[in-house]
């Protein structure tokens, strides 16, 4: 979490914001991963109204990295890195 609240200081900074310590705590806050999991307007859940399923889980899934190792095949990692 302080990685996060530096990362909103130096982007205060770079706009030439001055924020002081509480209001750099709740923009932190509302930017953790668990915040914007939950968060209905950033986190995707409203196009399953729209008729658009995954076949498993949701947009935000543990928030771990190298967790997409449990849903892409060798295969689909290829196709990933020759598309990049």
């Amino acid at each position: 979490n302080k990685d996060l609240e530096q990362g909103v200081r130096q982007i205060a900074k770079f706009l030439n914001i001055t924020l002081d310590e509480s209001k750099v705590r709740s923009i932190a806050s509302w930017c953790s991963f668990d915040s914007m999991k939950n968060n209905p307007s950033v986190n995707y859940e409203h196009y399953r109204e729209m008729g658009y399923t995954r076949k498993e889980g949701h947009f935000f899934r543990k928030g771990k990295v190298g967790d997409w190792q449990n849903y892409f095949s060798s295969e689909d990692s290829l196709e990933f890195d020759k598309a990049n």
